[in-house]
């Protein structure tokens, strides 16, 4: 394949705008610098674009429009020879950062206790809600996860710390022009530590990696409390506890998922050694204060509808299991919480 070609067909006496999405998204090739290009649906036209094998990715963004449709006609023109310097196979390089933790070894495992030390509950007591240190929850938690592989834990955060937190967020979608309505430029909320995570046949938000020199408060902020609370052995043990899982590692990353352009696609994770599974635990901020004329229980039901988005899912990979290829293709479907047969759990969201 050398040029793709692009054909949309809409209504062209209701033409799309740039607050309807529905663009064609042209990403530069690996190792080529450059933003994303947008194109707009234009009636009565082609669009043609070099393909080449193995390095370029285009997508279409996401329909936000409540009443417009478009479709499309595609296809490619092939060449008798590859161009010079694609991959054989055709798989993508990466065009952005991919996402890459390492965990990194407690000095000893961290058992399930029946109860946490007073210096760790004086520790975690300064992030995390009484709730969550009592002996008696921590009892009923591991009970709820032992049978489900999950647990949900409203409230996870001390009032004070999460209402920081979302203050800082939404300043930050506001600075950036995100949500609201808005139609944000893709490189909305780059910079000051923020760096896009890809590639974008996989996934695509915002990781923070400035460390406590970035310019981002709810960067900052965000990085503080991964380093001070989900880094620390304390953690680690309240984990344990909650869970009554034994846990020896760790590896945590902050991320930004902006409204209506960011996602991640239902991939596996890396080989987990025999004996041995992986423990999710995730944290989640969302604004889920009123708007001008939505009462908070009307948005806070938005988002446990899913009709909203941003939702987690762990998906069963059993006998039938998707071959890799097929994995490639499989998006994340409704939001129920499962345990996988890799080892995977779901994890603690607030």
């Amino acid at each position: 394949r050398r040029v793709a070609f692009l054909v949309p067909l809409f209504d062209p006496e209701d033409p799309f705008t740039p607050e309807d999405g529905g663009s064609l998204e042209l990403y530069p090739p690996a190792g080529q610098k450059g933003g994303v290009r947008t194109l707009l649906p234009e009636w009565n036209s082609v669009v043609l674009f070099e393909v080449q094998r193995g390095a370029s990715v285009h997508a279409i963004s996401e329909v936000l429009s409540e009443d417009k449709t478009v479709l499309f006609l595609s296809g490619w023109f092939h060449a008798a020879a590859p161009l010079a310097g694609a991959q054989a196979d055709g798989s993508p390089k990466l065009v952005e950062t991919r996402l890459e933790t390492t965990l990194e070894a407690f000095e000893e495992a961290l058992l399930p206790l029946p109860s946490l030390s007073k210096e760790d509950v004086a520790y975690l007591s300064e992030f995390v809600s009484d709730t969550y240190l009592d002996a008696t929850k921590a009892e009923a938690t591991r009970a709820a996860f032992e049978d489900a592989s999950a647990a949900l834990l409203p409230g996870f955060l001390k009032p004070q710390v999460a209402q920081r937190l979302r203050g800082l967020m939404v300043a930050a979608d506001a600075k950036d022009m995100v949500g609201r309505g808005n139609k944000a430029a893709s490189s909305a909320g780059q910079g000051g530590g923020w760096e896009l995570a890809g590639p974008p046949q996989d996934q695509r938000f915002l990781v923070y990696k400035g460390g406590n020199k970035g310019t981002s408060e709810v960067g900052v902020a965000m990085e503080e409390l991964r380093t001070k609370l989900f880094d620390s052995p304390a953690y680690g043990r309240l984990v344990a506890a909650l869970s009554g899982v034994a846990v020896t590692a760790r590896a945590s990353s902050a991320r930004r998922f902006r409204a209506g352009m960011d996602y991640s696609r239902a991939t596996g994770c890396a080989p987990v050694p025999s004996g041995e599974m992986r423990l999710h635990s995730t944290l989640c901020l969302v604004d889920e204060e009123a708007d001008e004329g939505m009462d908070e229980e009307t948005k806070t039901g938005l988002w446990g509808s899913n009709l909203s988005g941003g939702y987690q899912a762990f998906v069963d990979v059993g006998e039938d299991a998707p071959s890799a290829a097929e994995e490639s293709v499989m998006m994340y479907q409704g939001g129920k919480k499962r345990a996988s047969s890799q080892g995977e759990g779901g994890g603690a969201p607030s």
